[in-house]
């Protein structure tokens, strides 16, 4: 093997190490600027990493479901109503108060807590790839140990970003 060649190939492993590593830690990196910009209470850079329309619709089927296997059809009854109400509540804002650990409304959920940090409740989270194109944020509650009772928060690939695009309430 020449030298070119050598350098060649040690080239196009350093390349292809590269847009790996880019690949795992490029939500990670999304994460961390969403944390920033929660923590600024800027919206505009919270909902730049938010496809809200997807998330909209996501957390709305979500409760829908959820009211249908309480046997309650409130939100089905709402009809038309209720798009304004998704369209209301489920803001940058609404989903920043979500991922402290609030509800949509700000109100604390006394779910996900995790340690005390300068006297808030700081909630816990694991977080993972679930396919190639789909990561996944939980929101940990100490009282449920299984992953579908807990809150997910479910990022998907958007070109070479990450968008929050959908939420998976707790069963």
């Amino acid at each position: 093997m020449s030298v070119g060649n050598k350098i060649g190939a040690g080239a196009l492993a350093a390349l292809i190490a590269v847009v790996c590593g880019w690949f795992y830690a490029a939500p990670y990196i999304t994460l961390y600027q969403l944390k920033k910009a929660i923590e600024a209470q800027d919206a505009n850079e919270i909902s730049r990493h938010i496809d809200l329309p997807a998330l909209r619709e996501s957390i709305k089927s979500g409760l829908v479901e959820k009211q249908a296997a309480g046997k309650s059809n409130l939100l089905r009854s709402l009809g038309a109503v209720a798009d304004p109400m998704f369209e209301a509540l489920v803001t940058p804002e609404g989903i920043a108060a979500m991922m402290k650990g609030e509800g949509l409304l700000g109100k604390k959920s006394g779910k996900g807590q995790g340690s005390k940090q300068s006297g808030k409740d700081v909630p816990r989270y694991s977080m993972g790839h679930d396919r190639f194109n789909r990561f996944v944020v939980r929101l940990e509650d100490k009282d449920k140990e299984d992953p579908k009772g807990q809150t997910a928060f479910i990022f998907t690939r958007d070109g070479l970003s990450w968008k929050l695009s959908a939420v998976r309430l707790p069963s």
